[in-house]
């Protein structure tokens, strides 16, 4: 089935979350009630992400099986705000597939569709070893699509895809600097 490009956000399924909210979050039967709507209008993604307290769980109890063609799940990893500068290599890659196996547990999956990073200095913190780690699970087939979010220049958000654009490798903030404001008019769609 054809996925379309809209995409519903998650974070308030998982906790208390946004200005404007008094209620808290919502029931289970809510948050069900609140992905069926949204898949019945045509969105043809759902955003959550690690850090979104227990959002991943409720849309694994909530998304039927037989609706999952019909969206994709985009996931983000964990922050690894419990990760420090002398983190050793071999912990911190633990730490990457222990969030990994974490989303597919609470999601109910065996591989993520997309995941991307929270946090753009994952590319190039601890010399690359995040994204290379990533990198190697996608090739394993436990992630799909692998993208980072990036939010600089003005507001400007962009999504970099690693199966669009191959040649990709963490780069200098300059570089990535540079990289954007070539491309900063441009609409580069995914998926």
């Amino acid at each position: 089935p054809m996925v379309s490009d809209m995409v519903v956000g998650t974070a308030q399924l998982g906790m208390d979350y946004g200005i404007a909210n008094r209620q808290g979050a919502p029931s289970k039967k809510q948050a069900a009630a609140i992905l069926d709507a949204a898949i019945k209008n045509g969105v043809g993604f759902i955003d959550t992400a690690r850090a979104y307290g227990n959002s991943e769980a409720v849309i694994g109890r909530s998304l039927p099986k037989k609706k999952r063609d019909f969206v994709r799940i985009i996931t983000k990893l964990s922050p690894l705000s419990q990760c420090s500068s002398a983190t050793r290599e071999k912990d911190l890659r633990e730490k990457v597939k222990g969030s990994l196996r974490q989303s597919c547990e609470s999601l109910r999956v065996t591989s993520l569709d997309v995941l991307m990073l929270h946090r753009a200095d994952h590319l190039i913190k601890w010399n690359g070893v995040i994204w290379r780690q990533l990198n190697e699970c996608q090739e394993s087939g436990l992630i799909k699509a692998l993208a980072n979010y990036l939010m600089l220049f003005r507001g400007l958000r962009l999504n970099i895809c690693r199966c669009h654009l191959t040649c990709w490798k963490p780069v200098g903030r300059w570089q990535l600097r540079r990289f954007l404001k070539k491309r900063s008019r441009e609409v580069l769609r995914f998926m």
